[in-house]
């Protein structure tokens, strides 16, 4: 027989699964990354608004030049009031706008913004 501890574990299971499944990082990404919105992008020489983190500081140039953005995000997915900004490196050739949505390693500088797929939720502006 069903104890009801057994049904209600099994009932509420894929509901904790899912709701973790749409706040976190896109395929093949680790935890550590967030949804984030670009707000301004220049080279490294640029002056973007002043970050939490900006790793501009631990990331070498190449050739001398390289592009970051000034992305926003939440520290934490499940807290919208507490924002944080960064300065990211870009991949030499990636299109990136203001406004566009990314993902961005919150654990890591060396690692470029990922733009998030078109048509996912959030990417529109």
């Amino acid at each position: 027989m069903w104890r009801p501890i057994t049904i209600m574990t099994l009932a509420v299971s894929p509901l904790i699964t899912s709701c973790g499944a749409l706040s976190g990082a896109p395929d093949g990404l680790s935890q550590d990354w967030r949804k984030a919105r670009v707000v301004e992008v220049g080279p490294s020489s640029a002056v973007l608004p002043r970050a939490h983190v900006d790793c501009r500081r631990s990331h070498r140039p190449v050739n001398g030049q390289h592009r970051f953005a000034a992305v926003v995000y939440r520290l934490y997915p499940s807290n919208s009031k507490l924002k944080w900004m960064r300065i990211v490196p870009v991949e030499p050739g990636a299109h990136v706008r203001v406004g566009q949505w990314v993902y961005v390693d919150v654990s890591d500088c060396s690692r470029a913004l990922v733009p998030a797929r078109a048509g996912a939720p959030g990417s529109q502006g």
